[in-house]
């Protein structure tokens, strides 16, 4: 991308609009799968939830 005086040239202009809308096109041809989205936070959150667990217990043990 040339720069002159802080400021992008047409041609880099355009390059960066394509891109762009290349990938907004890409992100509106993904399909939202509400099932699979909660099935993945509930899983990352079980996960989290036994590793909090699994530190707190070791800081119970006595030494």
């Amino acid at each position: 991308i040339l720069v002159t005086s802080g400021e992008l040239t047409d041609g880099a202009e355009l390059n960066t609009t394509l891109a762009l809308r290349a990938e907004l096109q890409e992100v509106e041809n993904q399909v939202f799968d509400p099932e699979k989205a909660v099935k993945e936070k509930l899983q990352s959150s079980s996960l989290t939830k036994n590793h909090i667990s699994s530190k707190a217990a070791e800081g119970e043990t006595p030494r």
